[in-house]
């Protein structure tokens, strides 16, 4: 099984900005397989959870980390997360990547 195509994908996050991943059908079992759930988040999303990584913890992760931080926000709000589950977030890029000289 394999997830349909994204069309016209546009985000900031350079990153993740694929119409269809290579291994979508890795991601979708790794999904299914552990009962857990996808979630689209804004680029202003994006932008606020870049700023928040920033200023709370220290870093300066590009958009494609600030996506996981936005994404897991919203999880928390629509209660898919408690907040008594062990989360680990992956942030591989970094912003200055993509600031304006």
């Amino acid at each position: 099984m394999s997830a349909e195509p994204w069309s016209n994908a546009s985000t900031i996050a350079a990153g993740i900005r694929v119409p269809s991943a290579i291994g979508d059908y890795l991601v979708l079992k790794a999904i299914r397989d552990t009962g857990g759930t996808a979630v689209v988040v804004s680029d202003a999303d994006i932008l606020h959870a870049q700023a928040e990584i920033a200023r709370d913890v220290g870093l300066y992760t590009g958009p494609e980390g600030a996506a996981t931080w936005a994404a897991i926000k919203l999880l928390h709000q629509r209660e898919f997360l408690t907040g008594g589950e062990d989360v680990m977030l992956f942030s591989t890029s970094l912003g200055l990547k993509y600031s304006v000289q």
